[in-house]
């Protein structure tokens, strides 16, 4: 507050030392309970800020009840994290509140898990937290960059069942997860397929594998620069050495070639629902023939060809 008179700022909370010191801090005991939502704002403006909070802050949080808040209002406070400075901050205080399980029990399964030490030195959670961390330099790379940083966030979530493949089970677990706040199903399948496609890429890479399949592979995802860049986000996510910083540079040199690659076969041509039926065929069985006919046009760029194809294998 400032004195209009004499332009001098009155400071009753010393709240210039706590910006100097970049801290976020509650006032009074008794009145910030009362709005639960101030937990995770406190939490939000930590990510969005880069600011630490303050212990007592932390401590007072893990006695309030959350189990009354929206589910929207939880949705949004997420997001302003994730597209914030440092989004690992906002899941950090609240592991530290003692909060994290309410809203992301998933999320609270990774803390302390251990992974493949020929990859990892971190648990889980810290795996992910660090690449939420790098997605969140290349959010702005991103075609939908909301959708991509929760994809950072789950992308390895199905690790928490280790019965199963963890691109597999994991769109499943990250679908339940994503559901308790919203319905919106372009995000939910946006999520999914890039928990199932991200170790793909990786795989492709390092196997250089030809253009043929890398094309395939992107043609899968509607926003393939985007799961390039969570590849990325994924290697450099962790405190190992396995990645070398020779390797990651090799790495984006790859995908912006394989992006190219794949953007020059988008840009050619191709058959479309009305070629199909002017074969005659019809129903269900056309969708099915066009994905078969732009599997073939990645190998065969003469239409002609690939028709003489489609005739022959769907009589």
């Amino acid at each position: 507050m400032m004195d209009v008179l004499t332009k001098e700022i009155i400071d009753h909370f010393n709240g210039l030392k706590d910006l100097e010191n970049k801290e976020i801090r509650h006032i009074n005991d008794m009145t910030f309970p009362e709005d639960p939502l101030r937990v995770l704002r406190a939490a939000r403006f930590s990510a969005t800020l880069d600011f630490k909070i303050a212990k007592e802050t932390i401590d007072l949080s893990k006695k309030i009840d959350l189990s009354f808040l929206a589910k929207e209002r939880v949705l949004t406070e997420t997001d302003k994290a994730l597209l914030g400075l440092s989004p690992a901050s906002y899941f950090y205080a609240l592991k530290d509140m003692k909060q994290l399980s309410f809203f992301y029990p998933e999320l609270e399964k990774m803390i302390a898990l251990r992974q493949d030490a020929t990859y990892h030195d971190e648990d889980a959670f810290d795996h992910v937290m660090l690449v939420v961390e790098e997605a969140a330099k290349y959010k702005d790379l991103a075609m939908m960059p909301r959708y991509f940083m929760y994809a950072a966030l789950f992308h390895d979530i199905g690790k928490i069942d280790q019965n199963q493949r963890h691109t597999i089970i994991g769109q499943a677990i990250a679908k339940e997860a994503l559901e308790r706040f919203t319905n919106e199903k372009y995000l939910l399948k946006y999520v999914q397929k890039a928990i199932g496609l991200h170790m793909d890429v990786l795989n492709m890479y390092k196997d250089k594998s030809k253009d043929a399949k890398i094309i395939r592979l992107l043609d899968k995802f509607k926003y393939p620069k985007d799961l390039l860049l969570l590849a990325l986000c994924d290697i450099k996510g962790r405190k190992s050495n396995y990645y070398s910083d020779e390797m990651i540079e090799d790495y984006i040199l790859w995908a912006k070639k394989s992006l190219k690659i794949y953007e020059e076969f988008k840009d050619r041509p191709h058959l479309g629902g009305r070629d199909i039926l002017a074969l005659g065929y019809r129903g269900p069985i056309v969708k099915k023939i066009l994905a078969r006919a732009r599997y073939l046009e990645v190998a065969i760029q003469d239409e002609k060809e690939v028709l003489k194809i489609i005739r022959k294998e769907f009589p």
